[in-house]
């Protein structure tokens, strides 16, 4: 019998209270943290950094190589590589606004006392896999 419910980022939900509530709802009893779902402009994985790829000095955006895994312009690299300096990604930002919502849906009871609020970041290997 499975004792437990890992769930690991994304879920096709409108947003995080929708994720946060129905998850509990649901498998509250089996999880012991929950991600805020990759919801809204985060959705597709970690493509919706790409933006700091295009503002980021440095970088140039071209064409996809042929039979890349993904159909969008990639970043490459136009400096020396101890120049190039990135700005916010946006997934801290992303995590204390989903923390602030989840805190506030726990202390209402919407969320089991003993779940974790879980944050989800992709290795460092997976945007250049998507977007570089």
């Amino acid at each position: 019998m499975p004792r437990g419910v890992h769930l690991v980022g994304s879920v096709p939900l409108a947003d995080a209270e929708e994720v946060f509530r129905l998850s509990s709802d649901v498998l509250g009893r089996h999880l012991r943290r929950l991600p805020d779902g990759e919801t809204g402009h985060r959705l597709f994985w970690n493509s919706w950094t790409r933006p700091l790829y295009e503002r980021t000095p440095g970088l140039e955006l071209v064409d996809p190589p042929e039979g890349s895994y993904t159909p969008w312009k990639q970043a490459r690299l136009v400096v020396d590589p101890l120049e190039l300096e990135f700005g916010p990604i946006g997934y801290a930002d992303a995590a204390r606004d989903s923390w602030a919502l989840f805190s506030r849906l726990k202390r209402e009871g919407a969320i089991p006392g003993h779940v974790r609020f879980q944050v989800c970041i992709p290795s460092p290997i997976a945007p250049m896999i998507v977007l570089v």
